[in-house]
């Protein structure tokens, strides 16, 4: 019986094989794939190693200052470099210049509004970062649920520092706008920002967890655990660049031909 058990290895595992290939079909192997397993990886033994050595997280504001600044400099700036290469690269013919100019009007209203009026811009960065973010995640990787519900539900991930640490994000807000500008206003909005954003997370995340038997919809949910995992346990400024540099600019960089 002991030999009929053992030769009867290779069947059960060509079976689990043929199962498994025919359940994981539709996550072709590609570079978006490697990605977010790749991504979800570091974020995890970086979580491990907070968690085995709590001393990571005392870092001071200059430190994660210094982390923000960096990330931004090494991510960030080509992130944003990006934005020429696609309009030269899928602007219309004869209409560059003009493309060029709005983006450069745009940008400089943008910074007009931080000069006049710090709070309204604030709030307008950020709720537009939950598009912008969202629709670059969902368009890396798409999956059957409603396209607004990936982008709201994906997007505003950076809101559960809202909800777990409070304090350090009021002082990364003020730091922003300025020490002595009211953020009263901007603050209830965003506290209701927040509070529609756990809406949406909520509705995303049990939206893919039903979808069980669509791996698109595991790994989708794997990462919206492993995202709120990250924005809870580390601080602010490490766990937003770990977002914008390991998820968004990643992805964008791969996403642009």
């Amino acid at each position: 019986s002991v030999q009929r058990s053992v030769s009867g290895i290779p069947l059960f595992a060509a079976a689990a094989m043929t199962s498994w290939k025919r359940q994981y079909s539709g996550v072709p192997l590609s570079i978006e794939l490697y990605h977010l397993l790749g991504a979800n990886a570091i974020t995890l033994v970086l979580l491990a190693v907070t968690g085995t050595c709590p001393g990571v997280l005392d870092m001071s504001e200059k430190t994660q200052a210094l982390v923000l600044v960096l990330s931004g400099a090494f991510f960030g700036m080509p992130h944003g470099a990006l934005d020429g290469v696609l309009l030269w690269g899928q602007g219309q013919p004869g209409k560059l210049a003009r493309d060029f100019a709005l983006y450069v009007a745009l940008a400089g209203a943008m910074t007009a509004l931080w000069l006049i009026l710090p709070p309204v811009a604030l709030v307008l960065f950020l709720g537009t970062a939950v598009f912008h973010w969202g629709e670059g995640d969902r368009e890396a990787f798409p999956t059957a649920a409603p396209w607004w519900l990936d982008v709201l539900g994906r997007g505003g991930i950076f809101f559960v520092c809202f909800w777990h640490r409070w304090a350090e994000v009021v002082v990364v807000l003020q730091l922003l706008v300025g020490p002595q500008t009211d953020l009263t206003g901007a603050v209830m909005t965003l506290r209701l920002m927040e509070a529609a954003y756990l809406v949406a997370y909520m509705s995303c995340l049990g939206f893919h967890m039903l979808r069980w038997k669509d791996p698109r919809s595991m790994l989708v949910a794997l990462e919206l655990v492993v995202l709120y995992s990250a924005f809870c346990r580390l601080p602010a400024l490490v766990a937003l660049p770990l977002y914008y540099c390991v998820y968004h600019s990643t992805r964008h960089y791969i996403r642009v031909p």
